[in-house]
């Protein structure tokens, strides 16, 4: 009886799991379905990126036909490559990407409204940062009329990073 009952729960729990691959998805009107339905995606389409050698597997949440949740994708050695998080459609947070040796490459940064907001780094494939920009919704920052890039190395970078980039 009781095997029976706990296969009869991994039964249901797979049920419950909606996992598609990403190809059999289309985009109406900016709302994500399977194909042949009329009822807005919600689960996990992946990818296996079998047309790119140099990726692996990545896989997207979904929540009524939006984007919702962690998107993550991998190196075929299995090292994340880029993790980013959707709330209903819309990215927020860190877009953050990794080299295939693990270290950090680049890292973007959004507000709850999917515009970009924040400090922008971008680093060499041996964790030296190579570049910092900040952006205020959407917006790069400027100093006379020229983007405030900060790059690699300068003595005064913490000093325009704290005038220019400080979480507004």
């Amino acid at each position: 009886m009781k095997k029976l009952l706990t296969i009869f729960c991994i039964l249901i729990l797979s049920a419950c799991s909606n996992e598609v691959p990403y190809g059999k998805l289309v985009l109406r009107e900016g709302i994500y379905y399977e194909v042949n339905s009329r009822t807005p995606f919600t689960g996990i389409a992946y990818d296996d990126f079998s047309s790119n050698p140099n990726m692996g597997y990545g896989e997207t949440k979904f929540k009524n036909g939006l984007k919702h949740g962690d998107q993550t994708s991998y190196f075929p050695n299995g090292q994340l490559a880029m993790k980013k998080t959707w709330h209903n459609g819309c990215h927020v947070g860190a877009l953050t990407y990794w080299y295939e040796n693990g270290q950090k490459s680049a890292v973007y940064r959004n507000d709850d409204k999917c515009n970009r907001h924040g400090l922008t780094q971008q680093w060499d494939m041996d964790g030296n940062i190579t570049e910092e920009t900040c952006y205020i919704r959407n917006d790069r920052l400027s100093m006379y009329g020229d983007p405030v890039v900060i790059r690699y190395p300068i003595d005064q970078h913490e000093a325009l990073k704290k005038q220019y980039c400080s979480d507004k």
